[in-house]
């Protein structure tokens, strides 16, 4: 395995660099650090799941990624890691984390489709992508502002009310808190040592730039999605679906839609629940943007 460690903290280069490893043979990993953003899933409304304006405000940037999943905040406190093969792997990216801060003394798990838990708090969360090849990936928080996180995300109610909590602050913690002096430079190093390879600077070609301007493009960012509330915020196969209604008459004549699923269900799936929750056309178009 190949292991890349980049010197940049500029987001849309990293996410670049990210994908510019589905085009290398065998299985290669990846970390880095960030300045302070936050990052969006590849069907996540940007209006409904964070503060725009207390971003800008606060020169934030708002990124989008390849693959499902939630938004985070990420800033100096926050470790970014990911691997890139052929094929699932039981360990995978998941076990490299908790391998790794096994060495630190930290013991971790698995929790539901996508936490990492640290005596039953959320400390990171994991995402892929399968195209061909996958990139499975994840975030450890050691000592994130959890005050600007808190500001900066605005999860819907129904799915705070999913996991019982109030606020998306009273569900994640730091990494420092179970080991207090624990910071980000101690668990790369953790990641480099249980990798067993020889860590490589990752280039920032002139390659990597361009893909990196083509994620910083508002057109992507953005995507089709308007401001406002979702018109409709549905549970399916345990994920919250909202969707961004246009009505013909009394019936649904089509829907954006927006979800923090890794795995997002079908169109028809969602066409087919959407009708049996309101009238919808046959032919009404129902997608992500």
């Amino acid at each position: 395995m190949r292991l890349f460690v980049s010197e940049s903290h500029d987001i849309f280069e990293n996410l670049a660099f990210e994908e510019s490893l589905l085009r290398l043979d065998g299985e290669s990993a990846f970390l880095w650090v960030n300045d302070p953003c936050v990052v969006i899933g590849r069907n996540q409304n940007p209006y409904q799941e964070v503060d725009l304006v207390f971003l800008e405000s606060q020169g934030i940037a708002l990124a989008r990624r390849l693959s499902g999943g939630g938004a985070v905040y990420q800033d100096g406190g926050n470790l970014n890691y990911s691997v890139v093969c052929d094929e699932p792997k039981a360990d995978g990216a998941a076990g490299w984390a908790i391998d790794s801060l096994a060495t630190l003394g930290v013991f971790a798990s698995i929790s539901g489709r996508n936490d990492i838990v640290v005596g039953g708090v959320k400390v990171g969360g994991l995402a892929e992508r399968f195209d061909g090849r996958l990139i499975q990936h994840g975030t450890i928080m050691v000592d994130v502002d959890l005050a600007v996180l808190e500001q900066a995300l605005r999860p819907s109610p129904m799915k705070l009310a999913k996991h019982g909590i109030r606020s998306v602050r009273s569900r994640v913690s730091n990494l420092a808190q179970a080991a207090p002096g624990l910071t980000t430079e101690r668990v790369l190093e953790a990641f480099v040592c249980s990798s067993h390879a020889n860590a490589e600077q990752a280039a920032m070609t002139e390659s990597i730039h361009s893909r990196a301007q083509e994620l910083r493009d508002p057109a992507w960012v953005f995507a089709d999605y308007q401001s406002g509330e979702a018109d409709l915020e549905l549970e399916i196969g345990g994920d919250l679906y909202g969707f961004a209604l246009v009505f013909e008459g009394c019936e649904v004549a089509s829907a954006v839609v927006s979800t923090d699923s890794i795995h997002p269900v079908g169109t028809d799936v969602l066409k087919n629940r959407l009708a049996r929750t309101l009238p919808c056309k046959p032919d009404a178009a129902v997608r992500y943007c």
